[in-house]
């Protein structure tokens, strides 16, 4: 019998280190970088990297966790939350929804962002 163990990420995303701190993927890396430049341009306050883990309780009961990737304070003082994705699994969606739900309702003043990665892998050729 012959076992497979599997490295990495089954997503195939690749762990990235920006500015002496690692994130899950490329994509995440690039995104932080960003923050970075509009914080150094005066256009956001400032932004923190997975800073909490949320309870996500439904009739006070916490059926999940959920930890978003980036959080972002405005110049004004409002908060944004930003999930950056570039696959959803069947449990992010069930989270980010939860989330959603729950966070619309309970703090209507905070902003709920997803940043979507429009492709992944290497550019495939065009067919004429």
């Amino acid at each position: 019998m012959t076992y497979f163990q599997r490295s990495g990420n089954k997503y195939h995303a690749v762990s990235q280190i920006y500015n002496g701190r690692s994130y899950r993927s490329k994509f995440e890396a690039a995104y932080a970088k960003g923050l970075d430049i509009a914080q150094k341009a005066g256009e956001i306050k400032r932004w923190e990297y997975e800073k909490e883990a949320i309870d996500l309780k439904v009739y006070g009961q916490t059926v999940a966790h959920y930890r978003p990737d980036f959080f972002i304070i405005h110049n004004d003082g409002s908060l944004e939350i930003a999930e950056t994705k570039g696959f959803w699994t069947p449990d992010a969606k069930i989270k980010w929804a939860l989330f959603e739900a729950i966070y619309t309702k309970e703090h209507p003043e905070i902003t709920l962002t997803v940043i979507k990665q429009t492709s992944w892998g290497p550019p495939k050729p065009r067919k004429k």
